[in-house]
């Protein structure tokens, strides 16, 4: 008896993106492997992006998780994840609200973790608008040669984490963990989550499947006064799982520190105020600690404080 078709859940976490993210769900519903179900977080949007998800929801297009309050895309990630894995999927397939995938995105993700031994995750090749690829979203290289190797005739890229631009989580994984850090608010919540996936299978970049990335907004590389304490405090958490969880290289997020401090400071301009910034974040990030939530923990909050709005089932 043939198995059945594996069980795709896409996730979108949207803020005041009304027309991006409008974008972003034509795309899902156009792929040419449907997708089976979609939940959409909406971090409290207030331009007119709820009224538009409410409708689409209503028609039955996709369950919608208002949330009381802006839970940032770290949180958001964390809410969706939950949902999808209590209501029962295979994979999960996570972006913003600003990433548009190509049609045949999924379909050629799909393809890809049937070419591996029960992968962690796969990770589409993030472009631009215009279809260059850039330097913000690179995957974090598996340096381990003998597993490139092994990859490369199938035309994959061995990688050992990833952003939330697009990556295919596999449930099965994702159930040997705890969800991802709701508490970074935003940034490194990404890699930090796939990094740890990567701990239970192998996880690829497939460079065919392509999505773009419309960000707006200035990376952790470039100086951003009103997420500087992100920055640096998520990084020190993230240092700190990894001693905990022993799934990623402490050197890689040391090196990716020190170069996002270099850039941001020349780029500040108020040096003195920057330095304050930095001193607040790394004694959060020394002393505080992320909480570890499980999918009952955030269901049964989410629950309490939220809207759910279109049918779970599907």
């Amino acid at each position: 008896m043939p198995a059945s078709p594996p069980h795709v859940t896409a996730v979108v976490v949207t803020y005041n993106r009304r027309a991006l993210v409008t974008r972003v769900l034509d795309a899902l519903r156009a792929q040419t492997r449907p997708v089976d179900r979609i939940v959409v977080i909406d971090n409290g949007s207030t331009d007119g992006t709820r009224p538009e998800l409410e409708a689409r929801a209503a028609r039955g297009e996709l369950m919608l998780i208002e949330a009381s309050d802006n839970l940032g895309g770290a949180g958001g990630f964390e809410r969706g994840c939950a949902w999808s894995l209590e209501l029962g999927t295979d994979w999960v397939w996570l972006m913003d609200d600003d990433a548009i995938p190509d049609l045949d995105c999924l379909e050629l993700l799909l393809g890809a973790t049937a070419q591996l031994d029960r992968p962690s995750f796969v990770a589409p090749h993030v472009v631009d608008e215009t279809g260059d690829t850039g330097p913000r979203n690179y995957p974090e290289l598996n340096t381990d040669f003998a597993v490139q190797y092994r990859m490369a005739p199938l035309g994959l890229i061995a990688v050992a984490a990833t952003t939330f631009v697009g990556p295919l989580l596999s449930a099965e994984a994702m159930r040997r963990t705890h969800l991802p850090l709701g508490d970074f608010f935003i940034w490194h919540d990404d890699v930090e989550y796939t990094a740890r996936l990567h701990a239970f299978g192998p996880a690829a970049m497939v460079p065919t499947a392509k999505i773009a990335h419309l960000a707006g907004n200035p990376g952790p590389a470039h100086y951003n006064g009103a997420r500087n304490l992100y920055n640096v405090r998520n990084y020190l958490w993230w240092y700190r799982e990894v001693g905990r969880n022993r799934s990623f290289n402490r050197n890689r997020i040391v090196l990716a520190l020190t170069r996002s401090l270099r850039a941001q400071f020349r780029n500040a301009p108020n040096k003195l105020g920057y330095l304050a910034v930095v001193a607040r974040a790394a004694a959060r990030g020394l002393f505080t600690r992320p909480a570890h939530r499980t999918v009952a923990d955030v269901l049964r909050r989410s629950r309490a404080v939220d809207r759910v709005v279109g049918a779970p089932e599907g």
